[in-house]
């Protein structure tokens, strides 16, 4: 039976399917994750796609219409939940559960705010943008509004890469000049 009919299809006819299928999902996977190294992470992976291929009554094997190769349609697939796994991966290392901290970091222990700029800082600074030519000048008193890149652009009638760029290197010209003094 076809995997794209209305019926789902008979559980030999699935078997077949699905032996047929593993050997193009597992390269699909090698392929597309990367780290060929870790043989369980790809069985696992390979595992998971074909489950996804028979849940829900066959739902996704029966949605393959045949407008491309089934290796296309699967590579699609298996991008997908590649994806997923590695999103899922990074979550769980980034977050840390209260289970794993200690009670002394769970108490709220107060600090005493440290300035962002000190005084000299900030003089030098205003000296430094007021030394500027008047268009990057202004272009600099914009940012310092808080305005978005865009809205500069618009502000200046410039294009939106002229900001990001011109704003880029003013950055670092004025950063070098504060590490310089």
């Amino acid at each position: 039976m076809a995997p794209n009919s209305s019926q789902a299809p008979d559980v030999p006819d699935v078997e077949l399917l699905i032996i047929k299928l593993s050997p193009k999902v597992s390269r699909a996977v090698r392929h597309v994750y990367r780290h060929p190294t870790n043989q369980c992470e790809i069985e696992d992976i390979t595992q998971d796609v074909l489950v996804l291929l028979i849940e829900n009554d066959y739902h996704r094997l029966r949605s393959f219409a045949g407008r491309s190769k089934i290796e296309t349609w699967i590579h699609t697939i298996v991008r997908h939940c590649v994806g997923q796994y590695l999103w899922k991966q990074r979550w769980e290392k980034e977050n840390v559960s209260p289970d794993d901290l200690s009670l002394d970091a769970l108490t709220y222990q107060p600090i005493q705010e440290k300035m962002l700029i000190d005084e000299d800082e900030c003089k030098a600074l205003h000296a430094i943008i007021n030394s500027l030519p008047e268009r990057r000048k202004l272009l600099m008193e914009l940012a310092l509004q808080g305005l978005k890149s865009e809205e500069i652009a618009k502000e200046m009638r410039v294009k939106n890469s002229y900001i990001y760029s011109e704003k880029s290197a003013l950055l670092k010209e004025i950063r070098e000049l504060l590490e310089g003094r």
